[in-house]
């Protein structure tokens, strides 16, 4: 985390808060602290943000919520992004040997009697850690460039193929809903930093989900499909047929398992 709070808020910090608030708020009323959002490198979902996506996001976060581990909840709602920027850090590399980039913000809140405990957690470094609920409209595989949103390739993420390992560029952000204090994020550089996938009930995991499945289904079908194929193909070597019989019906009915279990019969036959 960057230095919490600064001595006075610029004219250029002020009017960007203004545009979020309904009214003149003192500055002696405003809390202030820089955010490290998310970077370019590899991180334990093993996926990783492009520059550009980076550059997007930036212009995406700003005016978005601070929360709490993704709840969602109004009441949870604690501090505002008033400003974010990209940043590169010299000399330092990502896991892949790339410059390494960050994406930066300044969030304001309002000192009350009610968050004075979370302030002062902020300023101790208690309160650090920070994840990005956002969408991406690609995922690429680093292995074979398939993207995984449109037709999910065979890689694993983490591992080794030849002399890659398997990783997903996140390309073209689309939409940035919010940003949560957490106690693990994703990225290990994030701060007061994406969140572990595992921990992550946000919008942007139902979208991933919903994605994975619609992509399971594809993939399923054309496994359905290759399936009877070559049911088609041992029943004409086995029994000649050709035309469309009451077995070759039924076939076109048959799950997964049966028709697998009909290929073996077939083949043993």
């Amino acid at each position: 985390m960057d230095k919490p709070t600064e001595p006075c808020l610029s004219a250029q910090e002020l009017e960007k808060i203004s545009a979020y608030a309904q009214g003149d708020i003192p500055t002696d009323d405003l809390y202030t602290f820089s955010v490290q959002l998310c970077n370019n490198d590899i991180d334990r979902d093993n996926e990783r943000f492009t520059v550009e996506t980076l550059q997007q996001l930036a212009k995406l976060f700003e005016g978005k919520t601070g929360i709490f581990d993704h709840s969602m909840k109004a009441g949870d709602q604690k501090a505002r992004i008033f400003d974010a920027w990209v940043e590169a850090i010299p000399g330092k590399k990502t896991a892949d040997g790339r410059d390494f980039y960050q994406l930066k913000a300044r969030a304001y809140m309002v000192r009350t009697g009610e968050n004075a405990d979370l302030i002062r957690e902020i300023e101790a470094g208690i309160k650090k850690e920070v994840s990005v609920s956002c969408r991406t409209e690609k995922c690429i595989c680093s292995v074979c460039g398939a993207d995984r949103f449109a037709a999910p390739c065979a890689h694993t993420g983490g591992q080794v193929y030849g002399d890659k390992r398997c990783y997903f560029a996140l390309e073209n952000a689309t939409d940035a809903y919010e940003w949560s204090f957490v106690a693990v994020p994703a990225q290990r550089e994030a701060g007061v930093t994406k969140q572990f996938r595992s921990e992550t009930d946000g919008a942007q995991r139902c979208k991933q989900l919903e994605q994975q499945l619609q992509n399971r289904d594809v993939l399923l079908n054309r496994m359905q499909n290759a399936l009877r194929q070559d049911v088609v193909r041992l029943r004409f070597l086995v029994e000649g047929c050709t035309e469309k019989d009451a077995v070759s019906a039924a076939v076109e009915r048959m799950n997964p398992e049966e028709l697998l279990a009909f290929r073996e019969t077939l083949r043993t036959r």
